[in-house]
């Protein structure tokens, strides 16, 4: 029942591929990325997503998902509820990634720092959500993110932990376990814990696990969710996929794979979790478990017929044909949002007269898309005659009743990995029904 289009899913990607046979290699090589998605802007703000690549001949940008414009972007950064967070001028905004290939991502986003955050030359996630940031003097900042712009992150809500020299790295990033790594400039790769307090001497207890190479690879340099460290050299643009060494005697190109070239294209990348799905299997709604949240009356049409310097009874007809936009949207019960231009027929969630449950209407299927908001029309339409006493004004209304309605669903899902994966969440939308006609003599403003 579902279709064939390609979609994203809260950061479950799905993708077409060709062909429906692997081999052995290549289930390997999708198993070593399954769950992973790499995050990329490219020189023209236009921002992509797929599952990083599997191999030196795997094109990534080919296959990757375009998701929308974040013009003049500066940073990103993931946290680690696959929230996007993004610097551009000095305001910091935060979002979910929807794959609208032509949305402009800051116009859907939540501006939550309106200035300073150009100061910033270093963003980052720890793995418990708390951000860490660097300014361009060099100080260090940790806190949870902001919520909203009228909180001062750096002097009310972060507690700076480092006094001077953040700035002086090429690149820090965490990894999956919390430690803090370092690319230094004298060429050095370093780790440790966080610093506690502005006075830890952070770099000076720091243990170097790589000598030499390393300012080359920073472009982009950083872990992905399953513990891999990747790179990107800055001249060349491969891209390297290996683990990190864990003393300066081992060799992390000697010992890491290429699975690319020309990374160095992109302005910025980055990880965050999710699956690419090639097929919706199945869908299912469950209007017995459907939620009426909100319910009023909308008013369509008023008409106003005078009669008053007539001595016979009059008969007018009320004309109505209005068009009422019903928009929807689904939403996955973890609270990831989800993008993207993936479609499928099921029946439509209505509410029937007298207005206390929901049903779902199976006669007429709809075609959803599963990522992106929908949009139904539904035209209310009557051809009625009412009389009009003589010396009097008769006022006729029509209204609807409007709902805004929660129905749970269950999706299976196919991913690429081979696996079966069951999502859930909450279609949430608005619906109109129960037409009213209803009329009363009129004085011109006091109602009989």
């Amino acid at each position: 029942m579902p279709g064939s289009a390609p979609v994203i899913i809260g950061f479950f990607f799905a993708l077409c591929f060709a062909g429906s046979c692997s081999s052995n290699a290549e289930l390997e090589q999708r198993s070593e990325t399954c769950g992973t998605i790499l995050f990329a802007v490219k020189n023209d703000f236009t921002a992509i997503a797929g599952a990083p690549p599997r191999s030196i001949s795997d094109n990534y940008q080919c296959r990757a998902r375009q998701l929308g414009k974040l013009f003049k972007v500066r940073l990103i950064g993931f946290s680690p509820n696959r929230r996007l967070y993004a610097v551009r001028g000095g305001q910091l905004y935060v979002g979910n990634m929807r794959s609208c290939a032509n949305q402009d991502w800051f116009r859907s986003s939540k501006r939550i720092g309106r200035c300073g955050w150009n100061r910033f030359k270093f963003l980052f996630f720890h793995p418990n959500g708390l951000l860490y940031a660097v300014t361009y003097s060099g100080q260090l900042y940790r806190g949870p993110p902001p919520t909203n712009q009228c909180q001062p992150w750096r002097r009310r809500i972060a507690r700076k932990i480092g006094n001077s020299g953040w700035n002086y790295f090429e690149a820090l990033f965490f990894g999956p376990r919390g430690i803090l790594y370092a690319v230094t400039r004298d060429d050095r790769l370093v780790r440790r814990h966080p610093p506690s307090g502005a006075n830890d001497r952070w770099l000076a207890s720091s243990t170097t696990i790589g000598r030499g190479g390393w300012r080359v690879l920073t472009h982009f340099i950083g872990f992905s969710p399953d513990g891999n460290l990747w790179a990107v050299n800055k001249r060349n643009g491969y891209i390297y996929r290996g683990r990190a060494p864990q003393n300066p005697c081992v060799s992390y190109l000697g010992n890491a794979k290429r699975m690319g070239s020309s990374y160095n294209r992109y302005r910025l990348l980055a990880f965050t979790r999710g699956y690419i799905i090639q097929k919706i299997q199945s869908f299912q709604f469950f209007p017995e478990s459907g939620q009426i949240t909100v319910q009023t009356t909308e008013l369509l049409k008023k008409e106003i017929y005078d009669n008053r310097k007539g001595s016979d009874q009059l008969n007018h007809t009320f004309t109505l044909d209005q068009t009422m936009e019903e928009k929807s949207a689904f939403r996955l019960s973890d609270g990831a949002e989800f993008g993207g231009e993936a479609g499928f027929t099921d029946g439509i969630p209505y509410i029937a007269t007298g207005g206390e449950k929901v049903f779902i209407d199976n006669k007429a299927p709809h075609n959803w898309n599963f990522t992106d908001t929908n949009e139904r029309q539904i035209t209310f339409s009557l051809h009625k005659s009412f009389p009009i006493k003589a010396g009097k004004q008769l006022q006729v209304v029509a209204s609807v009743q409007k709902a805004t309605v929660e129905v749970p669903y269950r999706a299976e899902v196919i991913t690429d990995c081979g696996s079966v994966a069951t999502i859930e969440g909450t279609w949430q939308g608005v619906t109109y029904y129960n037409l009213m006609v209803d009329q009363e003599e009129y004085d011109g403003g006091s109602h009989m």
